[in-house]
């Protein structure tokens, strides 16, 4: 493994070769009595079966939330 990382200019290091994924969030002030909205088409992908699943355990409280606020 070590032959595959190299030094990154900061200092950092970085495996090559690596798919890597992004998750966004943003503070919106939600409410029990919100009505689920249509799950915009560049975040269909957080509606996957099994994403909860991988994520750490201290997201899943934020993620469901989000979830149950979806259509989908």
């Amino acid at each position: 493994m070590a032959a595959q990382m190299e030094q990154y200019r900061t200092g950092g290091y970085f495996i090559k070769d690596v798919e890597r994924m992004t998750l966004a969030g943003n503070w919106q002030k939600c409410s029990e009595d919100d009505s689920p909205t249509e799950t915009g088409q560049k975040e269909q992908w957080k509606l996957a079966e099994g994403l909860r699943e991988v994520l750490p355990e201290a997201m899943c409280p934020y993620y469901d939330r989000w979830r149950a606020l979806q259509k989908g």
